[in-house]
């Protein structure tokens, strides 16, 4: 009888043991699937933090690049107005030169 009692004594403990290390197995494996879960998550975050970035800086590469044409464009368009006021057009005016009574105007009164 005292030999039976041992024997499930010491069934018992492997039993116990066993429940143990399965409890330890499926926490190991809920665990692994959390740590996993939250990688994925954090990769994901990782990745639209770098395009809203990337987005971000294509923004800001648009607005310079118009920035610098408008600036060029208004640096050619004063150009274009100093040339044209410094040089008087060189078409000839008929007429010029001439008064209708063919004779010269009237001295100014200072």
């Amino acid at each position: 009888m005292n030999d039976l009692r041992i024997g499930t004594a010491i069934l018992k403990e492997f039993v116990d043991l066993e429940n143990q290390r399965a409890e330890r197995a499926a926490r190991s494996k809920v665990d692994q699937k959390a740590v996993a879960a939250a990688v994925a998550q954090r990769v994901k975050l990782a990745y639209l933090d770098d395009r809203k970035t990337k987005q971000l800086k294509d923004e800001r590469e648009k607005e310079s690049r118009v920035a610098r044409a408008a600036a060029l464009a208004h640096q050619v368009e004063s150009q274009e107005t100093s040339a044209s006021l410094s040089h008087p057009p060189a078409v000839h005016m008929p007429g010029s030169g001439h008064t209708i009574s063919e004779t010269s105007p009237p001295p100014y009164d200072e």
